[in-house]
């Protein structure tokens, strides 16, 4: 059975082969940056021209995915996201374009890095922590204070902040430092 890494290995290596604009977010960015944690799903952020499109999940598929072009075709025009799951191990690969503001500026400063010999484009931290609070489920407020604390001496501050508050999610941010705070200081 496959490892969670093989799925992205195929996955990266093809989108840097092909030059393609894209960014990892969501559960491996934690897992990068934060505290080890499982996950099932890869969730990237593509550049994807029209014929970019039909190209890359037929490459999906024939590398053992479920992936239709037509579907994916669909999910890019109706700005939703695209899933594809490899036979083998039923790993997800959760794909969505470039549709909103936030997006783009994810785009714009993600990191190349090499994890586990694979070379990809991940979301900042401070991105991470900024998403994880604007979509706000218990398991994204965790996964934002892992990063937190992790990455704390690393963080870009005035970019978080900024970040957050254009995501509407500042005082989610102070409320979180708090919690942090408290925890470290064991009050």
């Amino acid at each position: 059975m496959k490892k969670i890494e093989e799925v992205l290995r195929t996955t990266t290596e093809y989108l840097n082969q092909e030059d393609i604009d894209y960014v990892l977010v969501g559960g491996m960015a934690v897992i990068i940056y934060g505290n080890p944690r499982t996950t099932v799903d890869l969730d990237l952020v593509v550049k994807l021209e029209d014929e970019e499109i039909k190209d890359f999940a037929n490459y999906l598929q024939n590398k053992g995915f479920f992936s239709d072009p037509e579907d994916m075709k669909r999910a890019f025009e109706e700005k939703t996201h695209f899933t594809a799951k490899e036979k083998d191990s039923l790993f997800r690969l959760d794909i969505k374009g470039i549709y909103e503001p936030k997006e783009k500026m994810t785009l714009k400063n993600r990191n190349k890095i090499k994890y586990k010999g694979i070379e990809m484009w991940v979301a900042s931290p401070e991105d991470t922590i900024a998403n994880k609070l604007y979509y706000g489920s218990e398991q994204d407020i965790e996964d934002a204070e892992s990063v937190f604390v992790r990455q704390q001496k690393n963080l870009d501050q005035d970019y978080l902040e900024e970040r957050c508050e254009t995501l509407g999610v500042l005082e989610e941010l102070e409320e979180m430092k708090r919690e942090v705070e408290e925890i470290l200081s064991g009050e």
